[in-house]
């Protein structure tokens, strides 16, 4: 037997379930005659109890809470054995192909998330036409339970949920999906205590029904929702500076007495400053509370990453905080800096001016000082005697300096005559028929030169200079080896007696 249920549902069609289990009295009471989901008085104890219904392979039997899109239940599914929760999908937001289109896309996206802070999407189904979605159930106290049972919640603690929820938001983000419905009722503590967002709320969902009444509570949503725009993730930003605004001050950003009036001061209205309502509230806390409720959406932070490192960093101050200052010491600083301004200013300027000139007046007598000095010295008679013995100075620093020279040639020659005489062939013997025509003779070491080596056209020349001897003659002989070539030298040390002599003329040569 198939009933219509006689809540926002009436759409969805569910199967009557014969018997119902009383969770007060465990007793079994008959239901068939009840439509699923609706509520009736158990005979035995008297408490109301939800009758099932049953959808496809699942027995709805327990009702969780509203969302912006419809309603959940606590479910089972008969063919895996396991806990779910079944979101009903209001009516309106799925009564065109397109939306439906949209929806089927949005699921799909999202039950490819898999993320501890976020309950996951198993799937998204249709009875006739209309869909439901099929959620992991999140065992565990939703804040909203745990709000009304403690009040407001302690600073560090609202802060760790909030980093929960952000880290869940940017994994949203990163799938390009956004929750839609953040609230306290939303996020459920596990047996761990880890915050994790359950009831995922697709984008785009319908705000207003066909009359043009809220659907909903306004108490979370952005401003900018209101409005008719469609979520962002901006907007889930603000709902969970919104949601941290209520856990730690017990209010909420606006008030009135009816849906109408809080529309209103919602669009119309700043949030009185939490600090204001909560003074011992760290003031890192406070800027990131006012920072997620700020009207305009570009005026929030840029993403939940940036969230999740100003959290951390307001969790941070709270474990360390800086060393604090007394108002009366804060005012007493700033009213003597302000009295002591205009004069420290004054007093730079001042110093600046007496720095640049007295720097240009150093300039000038170190320059006029100097060229005194060195006109006295240059010019004035008493200085002679001085000059003299300067000159006489540089003298004999020069005689110095040639004798070193001097001698460090004379040792560099000393230490490369032996290896020469052990490295370098002796030369071949060149056979002459006639005797020697020139001879050269050195005995102080000193440079000279000669050209009368040889005679025209063969002419040729020989140069004695540090130590060494050339010889350059012209002709033939140049081609014929290396120890009869044009060029010979030798290294020359002492008194020693050098003969040479022309074996072959140029115009004699038989290979000419």
């Amino acid at each position: 037997m198939r009933l219509f249920a006689r809540n926002t549902q009436r759409a969805i069609q569910l199967e009557a379930v014969e018997l119902a289990h009383c969770p007060f009295c465990k007793n079994s009471t008959p239901t068939a005659a009840h439509a699923p989901l609706s509520r009736i008085d158990c005979p035995i104890c008297g408490k109301q109890i939800l009758v099932p219904g049953r959808l496809d392979v699942f027995l709805l039997h327990e009702h969780i809470g509203e969302g912006e899109m419809g309603s959940i239940y606590r479910a089972t599914d008969e063919t895996l054995e396991r806990e779910v929760a079944i979101k009903l999908i209001r009516i309106g937001q799925a009564d065109s192909p397109e939306s439906r289109e949209r929806l089927k896309r949005e699921a799909c996206a999202a039950g490819k998330l898999n993320h501890p802070r976020v309950a996951q999407v198993y799937s998204l189904n249709f009875a006739g036409d209309h869909p439901y979605l099929v959620m992991e159930l999140i065992a565990g106290l939703d804040l909203s339970e745990k709000f009304n049972r403690e009040g407001p919640l302690p600073e560090r603690a609202a802060l760790r949920i909030a980093l929960d929820i952000a880290d869940g938001l940017s994994a949203l983000r990163r799938e390009g999906l956004v929750h839609g419905d953040v609230k306290p009722a939303n996020i459920v503590l596990d047996r761990d205590g880890n915050a994790k967002l359950v009831d995922f709320g697709l984008s785009g969902m319908t705000r207003y029904d066909s009359q043009g009444h809220f659907i909903g509570t306004p108490y979370f949503i952005a401003p900018e929702l209101l409005q008719g725009i469609v979520d962002t993730h901006q907007s889930d930003l603000y709902s969970l500076g919104a949601t941290l605004y209520y856990l730690l001050s017990g209010k909420l950003t606006h008030e009135g007495e009816t849906h109408t009036d809080i529309l209103r001061a919602r669009l119309t209205q700043k949030p009185t400053p939490i600090d204001k309502l909560v003074p011992h509230l760290s003031p890192a806390t406070c800027s990131l509370v006012m920072h997620l409720i700020e009207f305009s959406p570009p005026k929030r932070p840029a993403n939940s990453e940036i969230v999740v490192a100003e959290i951390r960093e307001a969790l941070a101050l709270l474990e360390n905080p800086p060393k604090p200052v007394t108002p009366p010491q804060r005012r007493r600083k700033h009213r003597v800096s302000s009295r002591l301004r205009p004069f420290q200013m004054n007093w730079r300027r001042t110093q600046t001016r007496r720095y640049r000139y007295h720097r240009v007046f150093v300039w000038l007598f170190v320059t006029a000082a100097s060229a005194g000095i060195i006109a006295f010295v240059t010019f004035h008679p008493l200085c002679e005697p001085h000059r003299t013995h300067l000159r006489q100075a540089f003298d004999q620093r020069d005689k110095v300096v040639e004798a070193v020279s001097v001698w460090m040639q004379d040792a560099v020659s000393r230490i490369h005559s032996p290896i020469e005489r052990n490295q370098q062939p002796q030369p071949p013997v060149c056979a002459s028929d006639t005797p020697p025509k020139v001879a050269f003779t050195a005995e102080d070491g000193r440079t000279w030169f000669t050209m009368a080596f040889g005679s025209s056209p063969q002419s040729g020349s020989a140069i004695y200079t540090g130590g060494t001897l050339v010889l350059q003659g012209q002709g033939t002989a140049m081609w014929e080896g290396p120890d009869c070539c044009r060029y010979v030298w030798c290294r020359a040390v002492g008194t020693y007696h050098f003969s040479a002599s022309l074996l072959t003329y140029a115009d004699q040569d038989p290979s000419q």
